[in-house]
């Protein structure tokens, strides 16, 4: 096969639906309305609060998780600091847990549970969490 041939199926596998797209996070496509976020924030409890509590993350994605090895949330809190990179900026951040998110529970809503994830380490003075 010439480079050009290689090239244009590369091409076109690329733009294949079967290949996943590579995706950032954006807070505005979150599920979860600004009270809800709150409400998680608000009622937050290190010792309590339990994945599910965290908005976005229903039974399946625990399932996802818990196969993963993250049972509890100190352990996705945890995940997330793990992109923290001295200079990195939140986006980054966010953008990379959302990838890593969506690679543990793909048909979950990564926006929602990155937006939650983000603020409350924003909460706890870990990571500004900047738009």
């Amino acid at each position: 096969m010439s480079n050009n041939s290689s090239k244009t199926q590369l091409k076109n596998d690329l733009a294949d639906a079967n290949y996943p797209k590579v995706s950032t996070f954006d807070g505005s496509k979150s599920a979860s309305s600004a009270e809800t976020i709150m409400d998680f924030l608000q009622n937050f409890e290190w010792r309590n609060t339990q994945l599910g509590d965290i908005p976005g993350i229903g039974p399946k994605s625990v399932e996802c998780l818990v196969e993963g090895g993250i049972s509890t949330v100190q352990q996705l809190l945890g995940t997330y600091m793990g992109f923290v990179e001295p200079g990195a900026e939140s986006k980054v951040i966010n953008d990379k847990f959302y990838r890593w998110f969506k690679e543990k529970s793909p048909k979950s809503n990564g926006h929602t549970v990155t937006f939650a994830v983000a603020h409350l380490a924003d909460k706890y003075g870990i990571v500004l969490y900047e738009t």
